[in-house]
C-alpha cells in the first residue's frame, strides 16, 4: 500500500522560517508516530508516506532550492514518549513535524512544538481543540464527515472507544478524544443527511469481550457499523460478530 502523506506537502509553508535563517544547509523536517506498539502498522504507513513525500519534494528541487532531510521518531502512542520524541526532533532543528498519529500523543507534544516555533501537522484531533491552548503553528486533519458519505444502510451503528472509569488516567493511551470526535462528527453528518443511527455506543478502549454489544447490535438489526477506533478492538469485534452469526 502506498500511503501518501499529502500533509507533508505543507512543508512548502516553512519557506518563511527557512528564509529567516538564511542558512545554506538542508532543511530538517520530522515525522512522529507509533513505530512500535499495537498501532505500529499505522506508524509504518505514516513513516513510509513521509519518506515518499520527501523524495517527491526533493526530486522537484526541494524547498527554496534546499533539500529536505527526514528525521523519524517513535512515540508508540504514549504521551510521555511523544514529549521525549518532540524534544529529540527539536534538538535536530526541525522546522516541520508530521505527527503525531494518536491524539494522546499529539496534544502533549504540541506544547513542545509551540514553545519552539515548530510547525506541526497533527492528524489525530478531528474536532477537539487543544486543551488550554490553541497554538497557531499546529494544523489538524478531519475525516469524520467523509466517513458518513459511505453507502447508506437502513440501520447503522455508531461505535467508538472511550475511557473506562477504572482506567482513567491523564497519561493513559485509553484516553482517546479522537475516537469520540470522529464518532460525533460522523453521527452529525449522517443525521444531517436524514440517516438515524440504530445504536450509538461507547466501549472501553482495551476491551476484549464484545458479546453483549454484538447481541445489542443483532437485536437492533444493524446492517452497517461505523467504528471510530483502532484495529485492536475493531478486529476483535469483527471476529466475535462472525462467531456469533
Amino acid at each position: 500500500m502506498r500511503y501518501k502523506v499529502t500533509s507533508l506537502m505543507a512543508a512548502a509553508s516553512v519557506a518563511a522560517l527557512v528564509a529567516a535563517t538564511a542558512r545554506a544547509e538542508d532543511i530538517q523536517v520530522g515525522v512522529a508516530g507509533p513505530v512500535t506498539g499495537s498501532n505500529a502498522s499505522f506508524g509504518e504507513q505514516l513513516t513510509r508516506g513521509a519518506q515518499q513525500a520527501v523524495e517527491d519534494i526533493n526530486a522537484k528541487g526541494g524547498v527554496l532550492g534546499k533539500k529536505l532531510v527526514l528525521n523519524t521518531g517513535d512515540d508508540a502512542c504514549d504521551p510521555k514518549q511523544a514529549v521525549a520524541v518532540a524534544h529529540q526532533l527539536v534538538s535536530k532543528k526541525v522546522v516541520f513535524v508530521d505527527g503525531d498519529f494518536c491524539s494522546s500523543s499529539s496534544i502533549p507534544a504540541s506544547a513542545v512544538y509551540q514553545e519552539e516555533g515548530v510547525l506541526q501537522s497533527a492528524r489525530a484531533r478531528p474536532t477537539r481543540p487543544l486543551p488550554r491552548m490553541r497554538p497557531r503553528n499546529t494544523g489538524r486533519m478531519s475525516i469524520g464527515p467523509a466517513a458518513a458519505t459511505t453507502p447508506r444502510a437502513r440501520s447503522p451503528a455508531n461505535i467508538w472507544p472511550g475511557i473506562s472509569p477504572a482506567r482513567r488516567s491523564p497519561s493513559s493511551t485509553t484516553n482517546r478524544p479522537t475516537a469520540k470526535g470522529l464518532a460525533d462528527e460522523t453521527r452529525k453528518a449522517m443525521n444531517a443527511a436524514g440517516l438515524k443511527e440504530a445504536v450509538n455506543e461507547q466501549i472501553a478502549a482495551g476491551d476484549k469481550d464484545f458479546s453483549a454489544l454484538i447481541s445489542k447490535l443483532k437485536q437492533a438489526n444493524v446492517e452497517a457499523i461505523y467504528f471510530g477506533g483502532y484495529q485492536t478492538e475493531a478486529g476483535l469485534l469483527v471476529r466475535q460478530a462472525k462467531e456469533q452469526a
